[in-house]
């Protein structure tokens, strides 16, 4: 049974009614915020136990990995997106470009595949790839069709990569 509010409670509501109005505010948030933490609770938990479930005490933690191989394995995972794009990409839409000052799809795969030979080249000390004219940006004219394209980024060999 709910108790009579005091004499003092009317009064104070009455001078401030912005108060109830407040309060009612703060309950429906704090009844939002429990729906809010209760769902995330039951997605959280089953998802940690699922994890949990997957590795099984019988399997020893594998070794971690050298940093030459992540970056290996990084340098091979960036190749291969480049190649993604570059056989994805529609051939039309190779020389597109948002502005006129920047450079369109084709120059930024370029740009980006030549950095593995020049790294190569100043590495080895070899003059491994093909002859991209001066610099380390090759140009369109010298990869004309996407297939040239595709070439290029697929690198001295695409074995490498996978």
């Amino acid at each position: 049974m709910k108790a009579k509010p005091d004499l003092k409670d009317d009064i104070a509501l009455a001078r401030h009614p912005a108060s109830c109005a407040f309060s009612s505010t703060i309950k429906r948030c704090s009844k939002q915020s429990s729906l809010a933490l209760l769902t995330l609770i039951l997605f959280v938990v089953p998802g940690t136990s699922l994890s949990t479930q997957a590795q099984t005490p019988d399997q020893a933690p594998r070794p971690a990995a050298s940093r030459s191989e992540e970056m290996l394995d990084r340098w091979n995972d960036i190749g291969n997106k480049l190649i993604a794009m570059a056989q994805d990409f529609p051939e039309d839409k190779y020389d597109f470009k948002l502005q006129k000052d920047e450079r369109t799809f084709a120059l930024n795969l370029l740009h980006a595949a030549a950095l593995d030979f020049v790294l190569i080249r100043r590495v080895s000390g070899s003059n491994l790839g093909p002859d991209f004219g001066p610099g380390d940006n090759p140009t369109r004219e010298v990869f004309k069709t996407k297939a040239d394209m595709v070439k290029f980024v697929q690198g001295p060999s695409r074995t490498e990569r996978e």
